[in-house]
């Protein structure tokens, strides 16, 4: 991986589930996605490294050239780049719905919570080098309205059913015992135009052997759009090393800092005035040199008077 973008800290806050940062958790999430997902949309999920000493975080990914925002390509480029998150974001919410329909344990509900605050638009920033797109997450960016796409420039979104109905699973079975007999584009999962075409033929004799084989194409279809999701794989995605006391005292005064650092900073420059109002009216005043001469002047003054009256009385 190559840095591809640095952003400051103290522009953006970052995102937090239970006791750690969203953007901490990547390995995590990259190792819960990178089965399910295809590798052009797992490249575009960016790595972040946070720089605590330089107050910066940096974004690596396996892209050349140089990458910018959105806002620095015209409109037409703009709409491309916006419909490849979006296929994206439908890719990131088949497996969200998959989630819903399994098993209802916590585990379960702590990954749709982590995976819908990862790939929110609001919290998403997109890249792109004029040809790739990588996505930056983890913090609130604030960018519904940059990532918004009007619905009729929208990629199609393909809809599939999860339920099998036990004719399905019968037919399956069937299908697995003559694996060798199929065709090499069935068992690698190719697009279903060109297995209709070259099974067009034979449902005209309405032979069982087509009737299996789009058995088996919705069955791959199914499984390659809205991949099945284990509750072994959750739970072992979800085996993270404990925090200790001090991890925790670190993250919480970071988490203030991120927070309230104007209001920190406003506290700073009001003691800092206190401190110097009260060192001004504390100290006694120094005495004054002018003040002890013209005294001396004025005590000359009256021995001369008074000398005067002696040495020349009134007539």
């Amino acid at each position: 991986m190559k840095k591809i973008y640095q952003l400051s800290t103290k522009d953006y806050e970052p995102i937090s589930l239970g006791s750690r940062y969203l953007f901490e958790q990547f390995d995590a999430i990259f190792s819960f996605l990178k089965p399910k997902i295809d590798n052009k949309f797992i490249k575009a999920f960016a790595k972040p490294l946070l720089n605590e000493k330089s107050e910066i975080v940096e974004w690596y990914a396996d892209f050349p050239g140089e990458f910018v925002p959105l806002n620095n390509f015209d409109e037409q480029k703009q709409m491309v780049l916006k419909q490849n998150y979006w296929e994206l974001k439908y890719v990131i919410e088949d497996i969200l719905n998959s989630l819903s329909k399994s098993s209802s344990s916590q585990e379960i509900g702590q990954w749709h919570e982590k995976l819908a605050a990862t790939f929110n638009e609001n919290s998403n920033l997109i890249l792109s080098n004029g040809d790739d797109f990588v996505v930056l997450w983890g913090w609130r960016f604030n960018s519904s309205s940059t990532n918004y796409l009007d619905p009729q420039f929208l990629p199609p979104r393909n809809s599939v059913d999860h339920s099998l109905t036990e004719d399905t699973i019968e037919n399956n079975e069937k299908i697995e015992t003559n694996d060798e007999m199929q065709p090499a584009s069935i068992q690698s999962g190719e697009s279903n135009t060109i297995i209709h075409e070259s099974s067009s033929e034979e449902d005209s004799n309405d032979s069982p052997t087509s009737q299996n084989i789009n058995v088996v194409i919705n069955t791959i279809e199914t499984e390659r759009i809205n991949p099945v999701i284990d509750d072994t794989e959750v739970k072992e995605a979800l085996e993270i090393r404990k925090l200790t006391f001090w991890e925790r005292i670190k993250r919480f005064f970071r988490w203030v800092s991120y927070r309230f650092w104007a209001l920190m900073l406003l506290i700073i420059f009001i003691l800092l005035f206190c401190c110097l109002c009260n060192k001004c009216s504390s100290g006694k005043a120094a005495p004054c040199d002018n003040c002890a001469e013209l005294d001396s002047i004025n005590k000359r003054l009256e021995e001369t008077k008074i000398r005067l009256k002696e040495n020349c009385p009134p007539n």
